[in-house]
Formats: structure tokens, sequence, C-alpha cells
């Protein structure tokens, strides 16, 4: 299965990193009022990766992967917090919005999302 090139650091992303974990929650109310929630699914992970120094080479590769992968396809990524490794991802964006401010000076965000098995 494919996975997001590195960086010419060897690592995956750059700080800020953001993820956020969400699960489907279900609740039954009982006629006294008192409530009792339960989790419907497992958790789902998404995260957003902001590129703010790379240069045209590293900007290539992630637009490749992009174009490649697109908002259907999968792959496997790696949570640069945990080293959790989650086989079932996918691209939240259709496009990669670009920035340069000077050669060897650009900046991206990609968003990532875990997708139900």
């Amino acid at each position: 299965m494919p996975t997001l090139p590195l960086l010419k650091s060897g690592l995956i992303a750059q700080y800020p990193l953001r993820r956020v974990v969400t699960q489907g929650v279900d609740t039954i109310s009982f006629l006294d009022g008192n409530e009792q929630r339960c989790a419907t699914s497992r958790p789902l992970h998404q995260w957003t990766l902001q590129f703010d120094l790379i240069d045209e080479q590293e900007l290539s590769a992630l637009n490749s992967f992009v174009e490649q992968q697109g908002p259907s396809g999968r792959f496997t990524f790696t949570d640069p917090e945990d080293g959790t490794t989650y086989n079932n991802c996918s691209i939240a964006l259709d496009v990669l919005e670009e920035t340069f401010h000077a050669q060897g000076r650009g900046m991206t965000r990609l968003v990532i999302r875990e997708n139900r098995d």
C-alpha cells in the first residue's frame, strides 16, 4: 500500500501538527430523565499537516502523491506523534494549495483522514 513521501529530514511532518479523534456515540434516554451514552464505532483520526519550510522537490513529491491518490485513494499513514500506523487513510482535500515565499521556501497544508474499514 502507498505511503506519504518523507521530507528530506526523514520525517513525515513538520510542526505544528494537529490531530483530531472523533467517535460516534448513541444516547439512550430513560423515563426518569437519566441518559446513558455508548460508543457506536471505533475512534477515527484526522491529521492536519502544515508544511511551512519545504523546498520545490519536497513540494513536488507531495503534490504528485496527492494527484495519484486523490480523495478516494487509500494509503498507509504513520502518526508522527505516537508512531502508530493506520492502514486505511485518504486525503481530505482534492487539491494541494501551494505558496512560495522564496526559492526553497514553499508551504502547503495536507489533511489526512482515517477511513472506516
